[in-house]
């Protein structure tokens, strides 16, 4: 079995069957080698993602794994009361109705609405929270192909607890759901100046 040198996690010979866990310099390797050597890869939509991810910088200074990952969804925008979050839709987003699932439109929701109280200007710090309670209202379905943004606000909050709304729509402006967030700081991230990473 062959390890990416970077991330150290293991990897297939295979560009369709690379996990997406692995580090951003093995995918653009693994990229490169697939449409040099091999033609295109089985899904165009992959490499298109693959491209974009690699072209948009990184706002969140932890690096993005787990279940990012596995949902695929990235951020956008954020600042000291707002985020964005963006999901392009995939088959692997559907439910057995062909739909998006209803846990994909809560965890936009959540991301965003917990992102939107969570950045830190500070280099090297971060703030972190988990979530107390969650609403989701379910407006319009997604289907595939589609890409959803998510639009969260911090609404208010104290030290220790914030309170988030968010929207999401698709890429048309069609409002697809909303839902709003209660969200309790971690330990040592109350304060803007957040804990170390």
């Amino acid at each position: 079995m062959k390890f990416c040198k970077c991330s150290k996690l293991p990897i297939c010979s295979s560009f369709d069957a690379v996990p997406r866990q692995v580090c951003r310099r093995f995918w653009a390797r693994a990229a490169v080698e697939v449409w040099t050597n091999k033609g295109l890869p089985g899904s165009l939509r992959a490499m298109t993602e693959l491209l974009n991810d690699l072209e948009t910088p990184r706002l969140d200074p932890i690096d993005v794994t787990g279940f990012a990952d596995l949902v695929g969804y990235r951020l956008l925008r954020w600042s000291e009361t707002e985020a964005q979050v963006e999901l392009a839709l995939t088959e692997r987003h559907m439910n057995r109705s062909g739909v998006m699932h209803g846990g994909v439109l809560t965890t936009l929701i959540d991301t965003a609405s917990g992102y939107s109280g969570c950045y830190c200007p500070t280099p090297g710090r971060v703030r972190r929270a988990m979530t107390l309670q969650l609403s989701c209202q379910f407006i319009a379905p997604g289907f595939d192909g589609r890409t959803l943004i998510a639009d969260a606000r911090k609404t208010g909050g104290g030290r220790s607890v914030f309170f988030s709304s968010c929207t999401v729509r698709d890429e048309a402006g069609k409002l697809v759901g909303q839902g709003e967030g209660v969200f309790k700081y971690r330990r040592g991230s109350e304060g803007p100046e957040g804990e170390p990473l």
